[in-house]
């Protein structure tokens, strides 16, 4: 599957982590061998202009009213896409686990995932690992998993 639509707009978009990892059901049960998916990582740009005061300058107009949840109160990197490389793997990584629970838990061997359609997944509620909350989109195919995510802190 190539880049989905969805994700072609660099003024909503942008590429902000690259990387394999592995979403292999963990139960002791499962005879599957190891599995690595290339995962890619984009930021919401607009979304995340309400947290991150940097970014929404990349935006021209439509920028959404600053959010009293700043990711960082000063993003002083000279590409402010560049702050998000880490919060998109820690999205992929969320997307991994997800991938891995959904497919441990299939004990009828249904397709869990659609390949092409975008799949809300239903985590923003719960603090990650690295203090964030995330909102995630993901699509799937059968060697790449796109995603897109905005986060914030609570």
């Amino acid at each position: 599957m190539a880049l989905p639509d969805e994700l072609k707009d660099s003024k909503k978009y942008g590429l902000v982590w690259e990387g394999e990892l592995d979403v292999t059901p963990s139960s002791k049960n499962s005879a599957r061998a190891s599995v690595g998916k290339q995962f890619h990582a984009y930021v919401e740009i607009y979304e995340q202009s309400a947290h991150d005061a940097a970014l929404a300058k990349l935006l021209s107009g439509g920028t959404r009213s600053p959010h009293r949840a700043q990711v960082k109160s000063k993003n002083t990197e000279a590409n402010p896409l560049d702050y998000y490389e880490s919060l998109g793997e820690m999205a992929a990584k969320v997307v991994a686990s997800e991938m891995h629970s959904k497919w441990e838990n299939n004990k009828t061997n249904n397709t869990v995932f659609v390949r092409g359609k975008a799949t809300t997944l239903t985590v923003q509620g719960k603090k990650q690992d690295d203090g964030y909350h995330y909102e995630i989109t993901m699509w799937y195919d059968v060697g790449d998993i796109y995603l897109a995510f905005h986060c914030y802190h609570p």
